[in-house]
């Protein structure tokens, strides 16, 4: 499933929507605003979408960040709002565009019902999301762009190389 989010007050994705929503599906993609971000503030008229990626990622449901820009890429960790959204779980997509990055996802998550577990499909489409298949996307080290990120949230650079048998 695609969706889309803004930043403005009163509209938008609503967390009970996303969460309904995610709860149906197998996977989300949300292109996101700027560099990757959601709307994070919690009060009237605001809506924040980080504890339900939290809860989407912990039920096994991959959820995946793209921009809506039309240059640039995903980076979550360039800004607080995206930090929020991929400490909570959220998957980079970097440069792939919103309708790229579901195509890629979708695949994955086919793959994953001919015969990964439960745990093998997170793992592994944390891994294949990250990485270019077939030139998708560019592929970054965070860790060489953004030294400051805690090692608990980066990306490990074996999960970006590994790819499971028979892709």
């Amino acid at each position: 499933m695609l969706l889309a989010t803004n930043p403005c007050e009163n509209c938008g994705l609503k967390p009970a929507i996303l969460q309904h929503i995610g709860e149906q599906s197998s996977g989300l993609v949300i292109a996101a605003y700027g560099a990757g971000n959601i709307p994070t503030k919690q009060g009237p008229g605001f809506y924040s979408l980080v504890s339900v990626i939290a809860h989407l990622h912990q039920g096994g449901i991959p959820v995946v960040l793209t921009t809506q820009c039309v240059t640039g890429q995903a980076e979550p960790h360039l800004y607080q709002t995206g930090y929020y959204a991929h400490c909570a779980g959220a998957l980079a997509g970097g440069d792939m565009l919103p309708k790229t990055a579901m195509v890629k996802l979708s695949w994955l998550l086919g793959l994953a019902e001919s015969g990964w577990s439960q745990s093998e499909r997170a793992d592994h489409t944390l891994a294949l999301m990250g990485a270019s298949l077939c030139g998708e996307r560019q592929v970054t080290a965070v860790e060489e762009v953004h030294p400051k990120i805690p090692s608990e949230t980066r990306l490990q650079d074996s999960h970006l190389a590994t790819v499971p048998p028979g892709i």
